[in-house]
This record gives structure tokens, C-alpha cells and sequence, in this order.
């Protein structure tokens, strides 16, 4: 990352899509992002998702202090899966209870 040093003074930075976690630039961005905590303990993270893969990203995800991740939902059960043919409601829901619980410890 040749701008690596520009992002340590910076208060936020946004990770937007289409879907980051289906782009290889962008989880290896966050990868990079996350595995250098020492350098931007301060730079808080913000990735907006539509839930459906994020738990394929928690133990990367875990790692950072200062995350947000923002979870655009298309509906609720049936309506979601019938707007993100492939995918699954129940993950989704999962994983938004699983970023609450983990809110609530933090």
C-alpha cells in the first residue's frame, strides 16, 4: 500500500462496494488494513456489506478496535432471498445478531 502512511492520519476510512467481500481488491485491502492494528489502532474501519458472506470474514474482522460494519438489507426472509437470488436469510440474520452480541461486549 504506497499510501499506507496518508491513511494514519486519517479519522476513517470507508470500505464500499458493490460487495467489498466479493472483491479481491477490497478484502485484501482490509486484510492489510487489519493485520497493521499497530499502525491504525486509531483509524476507525467502516465496511458496508449486504451480510450475506461476513461470516466467512470474522476471525479477519475480529481483530480490528475501532469497526463499524453497516448491513444494507433488500427485505426481511423470503423477500431478501427472492431480491439476492443464492442467498440465504438465515446467514444474514446470523451474522447481524452476531455483530450485535459483539457490539454489546466491546
Amino acid at each position: 500500500m504506497g499510501w499506507a502512511h496518508d491513511l494514519e492520519v486519517a479519522q476513517e476510512v470507508h470500505v464500499i462496494g458493490g460487495e467489498p467481500f466479493v472483491l479481491p481488491q477490497a478484502i485484501k485491502f482490509i486484510r492489510g488494513f487489519i493485520a497493521h492494528e499497530e499502525r491504525y489502532e486509531w483509524v476507525r474501519l467502516v465496511i458496508a456489506t449486504n451480510g450475506t458472506i461476513l461470516h466467512k470474514h470474522w476471525d479477519t474482522l475480529h481483530r480490528k478496535y475501532r469497526l463499524d460494519v453497516a448491513v444494507s438489507l433488500d427485505g426481511i426472509g423470503a423477500p431478501f432471498e427472492g431480491v439476492r437470488l443464492g442467498a440465504s436469510w438465515a446467514d444474514v440474520e446470523r451474522n447481524v445478531l452476531r455483530l450485535k452480541e459483539a457490539q454489546s461486549t466491546d
